[in-house]
């Protein structure tokens, strides 16, 4: 991997961590914070949408593992790991099928955006939520839906407007070259 290449994964790790940890906010419900409000996953799916899928699960997993042991006050849970780095994974292998069969526009993203959530943050942590807080899933869900709705609105306005300027640029498209085995 090219050092500017792994520079740019490290600061979307620091931008996700400042976005989950300082810059988003809780809704408690049933005595638990069950859904956090905040732009987090947005560094997360833009990694994965401009260098693949193995780099947005690697700023995902690495991202909650270090925001988590240096920031929250709760114990490490790695199912939130898994969910981030999924997040990463399903986001790039959608941008992949997508930019081979169609230009990008928001009704992509939004497609690439909540398929990627759905099974992430909608199924996977609100699972993840009940077992730690043993508030029935059933409770959390609906819930966790309707805000996991707004925000992925959200997510697919601001990654959409990053999406086309970012690969504009010359030296983003460089680092989105496959490496060249020397």
């Amino acid at each position: 991997m090219k050092t500017n290449k792994l520079i740019a994964l490290a600061l979307l790790v620091a931008t996700t961590i400042i976005l989950t940890r300082f810059l988003s906010f809780y809704i408690p419900m049933f005595g638990t914070n069950a859904v956090r409000v905040g732009l987090g996953h947005i560094p997360i799916i833009l990694t994965a949408i401009l260098f693949g899928p193995v780099a947005g699960a690697m700023v995902g997993a690495v991202s909650d593992v270090v925001g988590t042991l240096l920031f929250s006050p709760l114990p490490y849970f790695p199912g939130f790991t898994l969910s981030a780095a999924l997040t990463g994974v399903i986001a790039g292998l959608m941008i992949k099928l997508l930019e081979k069969y169609h230009q990008i526009g928001i009704v992509q993203m939004l497609g690439l955006v909540y398929i990627a959530e759905l099974p992430t943050s909608i199924f996977m942590n609100t699972i993840f939520i009940s077992m730690i807080s043993g508030v029935p899933y059933t409770y959390l869900l609906l819930p966790r839906v309707a805000a996991s709705s707004i925000m992925v609105i959200a997510y697919s306005i601001v990654l959409l407007i990053l999406y086309k300027k970012l690969t504009k640029l010359d030296f983003i498209n460089e680092m989105r070259k496959p490496s060249e085995k020397s």
